[in-house]
């Protein structure tokens, strides 16, 4: 057996270093690349370049936009992305904390999450959802709490009898009502406060996996060995 020659105790210590500074490169690239899936996933929703299904007439005609997951009070769901470490392990969490509410106490990480597949939204506990129209009717929430009079005006276009009806607001001011997707009697001296559906279908946005996508295909493990070279030459 040939016999050990050399400071081998120096030569423990620098290998020690370089799995040292590598383990800090890595730690450093990962950082920053759950950073830029971050800022695709909030870039991709406020460009509306992930290709998700726009908002429907409805809903633009109430929110005013054709850009889906966008006004969710506050923040809103694009400013409650977060990217940060867990505490203890070299893996950072991409994504909308369980505890992120919009401006009305709904769960923003259910509302994400329905996005993602899709589907059925129904009334429960009343007969009929009440989508706010305008901002006074945002303000109060449901019809019960609106502070003004309220007149029911029924749907009649039977091609669409999930649509129940309107609820005109007679003390608004004189303006045209907004176009919804029915036919309702038109109130000159009144707008629509509310519209009445027993149920709201939801089409499939995977804003989630497509923002994953784009920033994959970005090679984020080539930066991240890259962060480990720089880190080793130093």
């Amino acid at each position: 057996m040939c016999p050990l020659t050399g400071d081998w105790d120096k030569a423990q210590r620098k290998l020690n270093e370089m799995a040292a500074k590598a383990k800090g490169g890595a730690l450093t690239g990962i950082a920053a690349a759950a950073r830029e899936l971050e800022r695709a996933w909030k870039t991709g929703l406020t460009s509306a370049s992930l290709g998700l299904a726009p908002n429907s007439p409805i809903t633009i005609a109430s929110k005013s936009s054709s850009k889906p997951l966008i006004d969710h009070g506050g923040t809103g769901m694009v400013g409650s992305i977060r990217s940060q470490q867990v505490v203890g392990f070299p893996i950072y969490f991409v994504g909308i904390n369980r505890g992120a509410r919009g401006k009305n106490g709904e769960s923003l990480t259910d509302i994400a999450a329905f996005h993602e597949k899709g589907g059925v939204i129904r009334a429960k506990g009343a007969k009929a959802l009440a989508i706010p129209m305008t901002r006074k009717a945002k303000r109060a929430g449901s019809p019960r709490n609106y502070p003004g009079q309220l007149l029911f005006l029924k749907a009649t276009n039977k091609k669409k009898p999930w649509i129940i009806g309107v609820f005109i607001d007679k003390t608004g001011s004189r303006q045209r009502d907004r176009g919804v997707d029915g036919k309702f009697q038109r109130a000159r001296a009144s707008r629509v406060a509310y519209l009445l559906m027993t149920r709201v279908r939801i089409p499939p946005r995977p804003h989630r996996r497509l923002a994953y996508e784009k920033w994959k295909a970005t090679n984020p493990q080539g930066r991240i060995s890259k962060h480990i070279a720089v880190a080793l030459k130093d």
